[in-house]
């Protein structure tokens, strides 16, 4: 039994999803891929009841979904007026504070950590 295009093109998709940093003890990908894979993959029964109907149609356009959000096509088409959104007026950084923040999260050591844990306890201001 083939597996069927609407499948592949998930499982393709779902491929080329970059990891996310932030939680990567819990993916999306796998979470789709567990959802697609019961979806297509029939459960053989011992009644002999046939499986339910797949909607290849709809699969394909979820495929879709997923394929423009890879691209960036909503980012790029409804770009908000000068880059407001990404950097507020309060606090111009704050943005790429975190990303910074999140990037050097995985190569700090334990004493690096500690640093952080007390600087945050210790505000002078």
């Amino acid at each position: 039994m083939s597996k069927s295009v609407a499948y592949k093109h998930l499982v393709r998709a779902l491929s080329l999803w970059p990891k996310d940093r932030l939680r990567p003890d819990c993916q999306l990908q796998d979470i789709l891929l567990a959802r697609a894979k019961k979806t297509f993959v029939p459960v053989s029964s011992a009644i002999g009841a046939p499986a339910p109907a797949i909607n290849e149609r709809a699969e394909l356009e979820n495929a879709n979904a997923l394929y423009s959000l890879l691209d960036n096509r909503y980012a790029l088409r409804y770009q908000p007026r000068k880059n407001l959104l990404m950097r507020p007026a309060s606090n111009p950084d704050h943005y790429n504070d975190i990303i910074e923040e999140i990037d050097a999260a995985p190569t700090r050591g334990m004493f690096g950590r500690i640093k952080n844990r007390l600087s945050g306890l210790l505000r002078f201001s």
